[in-house]
């Protein structure tokens, strides 16, 4: 996961369907809790500033998202709830 470290994560006036795409699962981390997003008005201020972006028009608003402690604990929980089905993937793989 790269929360924290993307720079600048905006809602513009005409995304891209990429675009859309980060921004519904940026919505679905934050309401199973997985994340925190918050507004950003830095970042606003400086994407704006940059100017119109061709592919996704003007920003409406910027966010910076943060791991709330579920978040963090999500890799620990996926081991173990998923680490099974794993083991029997890689057994599959290794058949003839």
């Amino acid at each position: 996961m790269y929360v924290g470290t993307l720079a600048n994560s905006c809602e513009f006036s005409r995304p891209s369907a990429k675009v859309k795409h980060y921004l519904e699962i940026d919505r679905q981390l934050n309401k199973i809790g997985l994340v925190e997003n918050k507004p950003d008005p830095a970042a606003y201020k400086q994407v704006k500033k940059e100017g119109e972006d061709p592919e996704n028009g003007l920003p409406i608003s910027c966010y910076q998202m943060t791991l709330t402690e579920q978040g963090f604990n999500v890799r620990q929980h996926s081991s173990r709830r998923w680490g099974p089905y794993s083991r029997v993937t890689r057994a599959r793989r290794a058949l003839p």
